[in-house]
């Protein structure tokens, strides 16, 4: 997929994500440099975009990876955002990750050989101790028998997955859970289907709806040169209500694009298209919940982000998907110390909590373009009167330009009382000026949608009627 930067409030492009990442590597696009993807609405860093790997000190020999290696690392990186995977597809890319592979399965080799020395040394009957809070290997070891669930179907379209989530991968070989870092030490996030952190199920105790993604080898659809031969992805997704054992939503996708060329270090042998993840990763994120409800006159559940670095990275995510009773008022201000988040960014701060310089403004709201100034934006959960939230998604369709579906863009704003927990005012705006120069390439748009910008305007309009107190 094509993309644009924006370097220095100058704009480039577009690339494909290759070259993006490969100017990230040399050196000539910082990760605090913004992009966009064809067809998107929303500017990110790239250091959000495409996180890079930390390198352990020590890098033990490399040797020539095999087929079934890289086979089982194409799957496994999906555990990153899905911008990354497809911007690695290409030749450059499997070797890349079968680099980092190897040098995950080294770290972890490492890991349980310390663990089991020092229980060694501590316990002289060498028993191992019982996972403490910040070890998740219960859900590690608990990933076959996730995989091999089969309960009866009771599909419903419209039942949403909820509770605490476990979510499994699963082949012929192996199976493995997603969400947490390859030790099973810490949890991660996976924004290409909408999960946040607090989402996951930290041991198979808390698993309230497990997701099973099952994928299998396909027909043959390509031969190589070195004797490889390539064949399809198939995958059957399933949400399973884990509490009440049943399957609430199922569905199978199928990779059988072949690819162009496949890498020499493959030797021979077969080779598995990846995973059909864009498909699999918007079928999933229909089912997850779009809101925290919040209780009127119960704040034990908010988000506490005190230190500056949680509060400028998690802010955005804890904050925007809360959902507020309303108690509309005519006479609404905004009043005290605000925060504002646009989607899943928080609008003046950088990812360490630091006050941003003005922004493009091409990019996303600004403090600026709102009328806020630097002293009036809160550092601190504990310290917001007036969260603003602004929340946008695809509209309907709208306009249909060379195979392509344009839908519009519906924003909502809410003006929240964060003190009373409660929405004061708010506002549903659509936008529906279509750009027709942006559709001038359709190959950009591989899944042959787009969504119009959203209506910048008039939301800096509406927000910066109400009086600051």
């Amino acid at each position: 997929m094509k993309m644009f930067i924006n370097k220095n409030g100058q704009q480039h492009g577009p690339f494909d994500e290759a070259k993006v990442l490969e100017m990230l590597r040399n050196g000539q696009l910082s990760p605090n440099d913004f992009g966009i993807k064809q067809g998107q609405q929303n500017w990110q860093k790239l250091g959000e975009m495409f996180p890079q790997p930390k390198q352990p000190a020590n890098i033990p020999p490399i040797n020539k990876p095999n087929v079934q290696v890289n086979q089982q690392l194409t799957s496994n990186q999906k555990k990153s955002s899905k911008g990354l995977m497809f911007g690695l597809l290409g030749c450059g890319g499997l070797i890349l990750l079968s680099i980092v592979g190897l040098l995950g399965f080294y770290a972890i080799g490492n890991k349980s050989s310390n663990d089991v020395t020092a229980n060694k040394n501590s316990n002289s009957n060498s028993k191992i101790s019982p996972p403490i809070i910040t070890d998740f290997t219960a859900m590690k070891d608990k990933a076959d028998e996730f995989a091999k669930l089969s309960p009866p179907l009771k599909l419903d379209a419209k039942a949403k997955l909820k509770g605490k989530i476990a979510m499994v991968e699963s082949d012929k070989d192996s199976a493995s859970m997603y969400g947490f870092n390859t030790d099973f030490t810490k949890i991660g996030e996976l924004p290409g289907y909408g999960f946040k952190q607090e989402m996951f199920a930290k041991t198979p105790q808390e698993v309230d709806s497990l997701i099973q993604v099952a994928c299998t080898k396909g027909k043959m659809i390509g031969k190589y040169e070195g004797n490889i031969i390539g064949y399809g992805n198939n995958c059957k997704v399933s949400l399973i209500d884990y509490r009440n054992n049943l399957i609430f939503a199922q569905k199978s996708f199928a990779n059988n694009k072949a690819e162009k060329s496949v890498s020499s270090v493959y030797d021979g042998g077969d080779y598995i298209m990846p995973q059909p993840l864009e498909q699999i990763s918007d079928y999933i994120e229909q089912f997850v919940p779009e809101k925290i409800e919040i209780t009127a006159n119960d704040a034990s559940t908010l988000p506490q982000l005190e230190s500056p670095q949680d509060f400028g990275s998690k802010a955005a995510k804890k904050l925007g998907i809360l959902n507020f009773p309303i108690k509309l008022d005519d006479n609404a201000k905004i009043k005290g110390k605000i925060t504002i988040t646009q989607d899943e960014s928080l609008i003046g701060f950088d990812l360490d909590g630091k006050l941003h310089p003005p922004l493009p403004n091409a990019i996303i709201l600004t403090k600026e373009s709102l009328g806020v100034s630097d002293e009036q934006l809160a550092t601190k959960t504990s310290e917001i009167d007036t969260l603003i939230q602004v929340n946008c998604k695809d509209g309907s369709v709208i306009a249909k330009i060379k195979g392509i579906a344009v839908s519009s863009n519906v924003c909502t704003v809410n003006i929240i009382d964060y003190k009373a927990l409660a929405i004061v005012a708010q506002k549903v705006f659509e936008g529906k000026m279509i750009d027709n120069n942006r559709y001038s390439d359709p190959s950009m748009y591989e899944d042959k949608k787009s969504t119009v910008d959203f209506p910048r305007a008039e939301i800096e309009e509406y927000i910066k009627q109400f009086p600051k107190g």
